[in-house]
């Protein structure tokens, strides 16, 4: 380089560039994870409601215009951004969900073990079964119930009880017509004595 200056100018102009091209595309994979934090919720605040023992018909409200009943001694937990690009929530007990329809963007229940998804429908939901069942049953509409993995789904249309463990499915016609008595407050007895 002694010989010749300009090519140790060449070499220090391209040293240069290398760093600023570093610096600019550290800047980028960070503007880019910071966005992505902010647009997923990741840094929005949860807002939890839960009943105890002697509560039921807690009626939860939300954003989008679902409504939500939880049963005793169940909880309920959602990001408090919800609706702005998803509508995710999550349920430990047991509720009935009057879902809001929105066909671009699904209503999605992580139930411990399974999830339920749906785009607006009414539903009941447990998942304080014995050995970690999750079971809906399907008042109105059409719900879509799997595991985490998704290997097992099942479709639920109205009047469907699906249970989902382990991986296995089970999908039955709802012949208990007080299913939903903890709800409604009403007790229906026919040709009993």
């Amino acid at each position: 380089y002694k010989k010749d200056p300009g090519k140790a100018r060449i070499v220090i102009l391209r040293r240069t560039l290398i760093r600023v091209a570093a610096v600019a595309l550290i800047l980028i994979s960070l503007g880019t994870g910071v966005f992505y934090l902010f647009n997923t919720g990741a840094f929005s605040k949860k807002i939890a409601f839960s009943t105890g023992n002697d509560q039921k018909n807690l009626l939860v409200e939300l954003s989008d215009g679902s409504r939500i009943f939880l049963n005793r001694n169940s909880e309920l937990t959602y990001r408090e951004d919800f609706g702005r690009n998803s509508r995710n929530v999550k349920l430990r007990g047991e509720a009935f969900f009057n879902v809001a329809a929105d066909a671009s963007s699904p209503f999605i229940i992580d139930a411990g073990n399974a999830l339920v998804k749906v785009i607006g429908t009414s539903f009941n939901v447990i998942t304080s079964n014995a050995e970690s069942e999750v079971e809906v049953f399907v008042k109105t509409g059409k719900v879509v119930l799997s595991g985490y993995d998704n290997s097992q789904s099942i479709e639920l249309d109205h009047g469907y009880i699906g249970k989902i463990n382990s991986g296995k499915t089970e999908k039955t016609v709802n012949k208990d017509a007080n299913y939903l008595s903890w709800n409604t407050g009403l007790l229906i007895y026919n040709g009993q004595t």
